[in-house]
């Protein structure tokens, strides 16, 4: 299996953090075994197939499969679970109970403490030996101690049970740097480490659970900090803008009586575009000879005094008037000077708006 691409299912890794963050703050503390690396030449590998076995029984599963290697007459191990299989990682456990204080060391395989391998092989200088390791396209895993450094026959060898291609052959050994703990996922059994009770892994939880809980209300109370924070600077925004708002509603009041007058004066008809219109009907003006010499403008009547020329005509002027749209009436008034035509215009009852296109 490879053990780099392949990892726990997401949910076991959820319900492990917990407790495997209260071994670590147990270790911090003295109250557990401390991690110790149990160095390459005293570990091997192997695939367990598990498949059908509940998880409350992996472990004893492994365990069961690891016996009847009959390798070892006590055997520690150290294993992942995925899948339908487990990743393990067994040592002589009679062997570390000499080489550990018992009860005082939790023994971990060398190779956990250190980054799993991409695709491909490598050639590694171990604390004593060394090793080839690599994973092929497959994802299957091999690893294979030496305590000396294997040559160009060995390599090969090697390269042809992973069934990878023998083109970077021979490897130079590299120096694989060491954590400062192993990597997580993984759970190790050995007769070196004492049970943990299960009263103080509770109590570790419960510390661990509660410094969550402190962190996530810390979180949380700046959430809302920073929240206050904007919202006081959105209540300053408003009380500036309605601060604006009322002064530009001070100054429209003062403007109003202004602007009242403009629409009153806009809204009633315009002497100079009514006498412009007149002048465009040629009803005045030097073609028609006739002359404004009297405009009076009341309400919605214009009274007004016409002078002839010698080439005008009343009559033509009065024709003109009432054929022209400008005026609802056209009224003549008597006693008029000599020479002039006196007339009296009642303007339409529209006439709000000036004459269409004369707007000046």
């Amino acid at each position: 299996m490879n053990t780099s691409a392949t990892s726990a299912p997401l949910l076991t890794a959820i319900a492990a953090a917990p407790g495997n963050i209260a071994q670590r703050f147990g270790r911090w503390l003295g109250l557990l075994p401390a991690a110790q690396v149990l160095p390459r030449q005293r570990c091997h590998f192997v695939t367990v197939p598990l498949r059908g076995v509940p998880n409350k029984h992996v472990e004893s599963a492994i365990k069961l499969r690891l016996q009847q290697l009959g390798l070892f007459s006590q055997i520690g191990f150290a294993y992942r679970h995925s899948g339908e299989n487990a990743q393990v990682w067994y040592w002589d456990d009679a062997q570390a109970l000499q080489l550990l204080p018992a009860g005082q060391i939790q023994p971990w395989p060398e190779a956990l403490w250190r980054d799993a391998p991409a695709e491909g092989m490598r050639l590694l200088r171990c604390t004593e030996g060394f090793e080839l390791e690599g994973v092929n396209p497959q994802g299957i895993y091999r690893s294979r101690w030496f305590a000396q450094a294997p040559g160009q026959e060995e390599q090969t060898a090697f390269c042809r049970d992973l069934g990878l291609e023998q083109t970077l052959l021979p490897l130079t050994p590299q120096i694989a740097s060491l954590h400062t703990e192993p990597a997580a996922g993984w759970r190790a059994v050995s007769a070196t480490a004492k049970p943990v009770p299960g009263w103080l892994l509770l109590c570790l939880l419960l510390i661990t659970l509660a410094g969550a809980i402190g962190v996530a209300e810390s979180v949380q109370l700046y959430r809302l900090k920073q929240q206050t924070v904007i919202l006081k600077q959105q209540i300053r925004q408003l009380r500036a803008q309605t601060s604006d708002a009322a002064r530009l509603e001070s100054a429209l009041g003062e403007l109003r009586p202004t602007a009242e007058a403009l629409i009153t004066y806009n809204q009633s008809p315009r002497q100079l575009q009514w006498l412009a219109q007149l002048a465009r009907l040629g009803i005045v003006g030097q073609v028609s000879d006739v002359y404004i010499s009297e405009w009076n403008f009341r309400g919605n009547n214009v009274t007004a005094t016409l002078r002839l020329g010698p080439k005008a005509k009343s009559a033509d002027v009065l024709a003109m008037l009432e054929k022209a749209t400008l005026f609802d009436d056209v009224i003549l008034l008597p006693d008029p000077p000599q020479g002039t035509l006196r007339i009296q215009l009642k303007l339409p009852v529209d006439a709000a708006t000036a004459p269409a296109g004369n707007e000046h």
